[in-house]
């Protein structure tokens, strides 16, 4: 697809620490174990996505990997 080579599916959590699988394409391939924060939009999916450091997750989302 263009320059999108890589697809990902993830485990995703908003900002109340509800989970949902998303698929998204990108040309860059992700860090292991990296954080991601997403933007996503209701019918295009994930537009944006950038690495975060554990801190900067909404504590509901620290908690979840805490465990």
């Amino acid at each position: 697809n263009g320059n999108m080579n890589y697809k990902y599916t993830l485990i995703a959590y908003d900002e109340d620490g509800t989970s949902k699988d998303i698929t998204f394409e990108t040309s860059k391939i992700l860090t292991e174990d990296a954080y991601l924060c997403l933007k996503v939009a209701p019918i295009r999916g994930v537009i944006t996505w950038a690495e975060i450091q554990y801190d900067e997750m909404p504590a509901v989302v620290q908690e979840i990997y805490a465990k």
